[in-house]
């Protein structure tokens, strides 16, 4: 089934839109609506690709950054990488150590990473832009390169503002994306540059606030963080970024 896109009018609450996503990270609901909207099909195609950014023999101890129910550590660990994934969901680790085994999990907030040496990190699936000030998300690269040895990497997938630019209404707009059983209540506040949606599947709901980032101002941020090289593109080839793609971020230390 296709998927249909409603407008309503703009509403004057986006400008009181604040962030507030769980302490408790996002619960099994999200990844129930995430594959029903086929955001997991090409798991193993997205493993391969990271594989040629990180090659296992020089980069083979990673580090899954909201991990969730193991999607990615799992489709790593099945190309030989050592995989340590964390993520502050106990409902998700609890999938991940169940349907997902091999890698390690930890139950762990993405601030503060085991303090152990990694030779890469992988943010994936826009899992950055979480917490209630700019100042929270910038201070967590720091954190992330503390965790990397001379030359590791870091890989970012995520959305930013110029993909929001080309896909988003103009203005303060909320509206609704029905996919199959899942519905999308949307809206972004440009002033803020803070998206919301809210799944609804089955009677159950879940809302996520991420704050949006123009990909040069994450790249100065990374340069600023201790990255040497921070190179930028479309998706996980490695292809020039269009104004629609996500963003996705090599950083090496």
């Amino acid at each position: 089934m296709g998927k249909i896109v409603t407008y309503a009018a703009p509403i004057s609450e986006s400008k009181q839109a604040q962030m507030q996503n769980p302490e408790t990270g996002f619960p099994v609901g999200f990844v129930h609506a995430a594959r029903s909207l086929g955001r997991y099909k090409n798991t193993a195609q997205e493993a391969y690709l990271l594989s040629q950014i990180i090659p296992l023999a020089t980069h083979p101890k990673l580090l899954d950054i909201c991990c969730g129910f193991g999607r990615l550590s799992m489709g790593m660990h099945s190309l030989g990488y050592n995989v340590t994934g964390i993520d502050i969901s106990e409902e998700q680790l609890s999938l991940a150590q169940s349907q997902s085994k091999g890698p390690r999990y930890l139950a762990m907030d993405m601030r503060t990473p085991p303090l152990e040496t990694f030779d890469a990190l992988l943010s994936m699936f826009t899992s950055f832009g979480y917490f209630e000030n700019a100042a929270e998300d910038i201070s967590m690269l720091k954190a992330w390169s503390a965790r990397l040895r001379p030359n590791g990497i870091l890989v970012m997938e995520l959305a930013d503002m110029e993909c929001a630019r080309a896909k988003l209404p103009p203005q303060d707009t909320s509206f609704v994306r029905r996919t199959l059983d899942v519905e999308e209540h949307c809206l972004m506040d440009w002033e803020r540059r803070i998206f919301k949606v809210t799944y609804r599947q089955k009677g159950g709901e879940f809302t996520c606030w991420t704050r949006l980032y123009e990909k040069e101002e994450l790249r100065g941020y990374l340069l600023k963080a201790g990255f040497r090289e921070v190179r930028i593109f479309g998706d996980l080839s490695l292809a020039q970024k269009k104004p629609e793609d996500n963003l996705v971020i090599v950083a090496t230390k």
